[in-house]
């Protein structure tokens, strides 16, 4: 195993998972960019971690790699954390949207037909696909982000003596 790569999987999930929820829970959720950097930049970490017990090479392109893999995960769980709490305490219910939308002397009545024709055949979904995709694409770029600074702060380079092999012995 020496000098093999370790993993960025299991470390990307782990700090998606936790960072994505409590980036989801409502107050928690204010430092929503900087939780993504720190998915990213957690992941950078404990990749690095391995790879010092590996004696593998780890550099800036494995932390944004591993930061990358977090932010996606930490934008799928977080979308979903934020819209079911927002399912549960109705901020899509289709109702007051269209009645907002009607109260808007910008929107013609043709736009506003459309969007209630919108509302009631989508219903809530629409509102949760459009959150999910932010927070991944959010997730994704931060989580980079962190993942780069995180590789760069944590880098391992292999020990000299264990990264080449001896010469082999003199023949004669």
């Amino acid at each position: 195993m020496q000098n093999e790569t370790p993993s960025v999987v299991v470390p990307a999930i782990i700090s998606g998972l936790g960072f994505g929820f409590l980036s989801g829970v409502p107050l928690c959720n204010l430092g929503c960019c900087l939780w993504a950097l720190g998915a990213g930049a957690t992941a950078a970490y404990m990749t690095s971690r391995k790879a010092k017990q590996i004696n593998a090479p780890f550099t800036a392109g494995g932390g944004a790699v591993a930061g990358v893999l977090s932010g996606g995960v930490f934008g799928l769980v977080g979308g979903l954390v934020t819209s079911i709490i927002q399912t549960l305490l109705g901020a899509f219910d289709a109702d007051s949207i269209a009645d907002q939308v009607a109260q808007n002397p910008m929107v013609s009545p043709e736009d506003f037909e459309q969007v209630s024709q919108m509302l009631e055949s989508s219903g809530p979904l629409f509102f949760v696909l459009v959150i999910v995709f932010m927070w991944f694409l959010t997730g994704l770029i931060f989580g980079t982000i962190g993942g780069l600074i995180g590789g760069a702060a944590f880098k391992n380079e292999p020990t000299a003596d264990e990264a080449v092999p001896p010469p082999p012995p003199p023949i004669g």
